[in-house]
């Protein structure tokens, strides 16, 4: 970014080495969905840590608060220009096919999506409601375990 004070070359260079590195490193950028989610994340670790302490951490990133204003001006630009990159991409076609319907007034297609989004909202909580009953037999498990873990461990040390 340095090197480079247009913002649509900068914007086409952090695509292109978000890409690549989601293509080599899977596991690594799986829990970010896009370059904006590592701008951002950039930007909360230099606001959270300060620049002596970013500097320190991230040996090869060099930074500044001019920087930090230009990343939000590019995060900001990249918002605009796909602002549902950071969601799944299920979701973000329906975000995109609503915001089309609201913009040419189509009630029909927009009433459609709510619909679709409706249904995806349902499936993703019945999906969270699972996991949560999931996390607490785990837990119980868990539980059981330690306790017979320290009535054995007693018994064994009593004999």
């Amino acid at each position: 970014m340095s090197n480079n004070q247009n913002d649509d070359d900068c914007i086409r260079q952090i695509e292109l080495s978000f890409r690549k590195a989601s293509e080599r490193y899977p596991s690594e950028t799986s829990k970010l969905r896009s370059c904006v989610s590592v701008l951002e994340h950039m930007v909360f670790y230099y606001d959270t840590l300060g620049e002596d302490n970013f500097r320190s951490r991230f040996k090869g990133v060099d930074i500044s608060a001019g920087m930090r204003n230009r990343v939000f001006a590019i995060i900001d630009r990249m918002k605009a220009q796909n602002p549902f990159a950071s969601l799944d991409p299920k979701d973000a076609n329906l975000l995109t096919s609503l915001q089309q319907a609201v913009g040419t007034g189509n009630v029909a297609l927009g009433t459609s999506v709510l619909r679709q989004l409706a249904d995806e909202i349902e499936v993703k909580e019945s999906a969270i409601r699972t996991q949560e009953s999931r996390s607490e037999i785990s837990f119980m498990v868990a539980v059981i375990g330690v306790v017979l873990t320290i009535i054995f461990g007693v018994l064994s040390f009593a004999r």
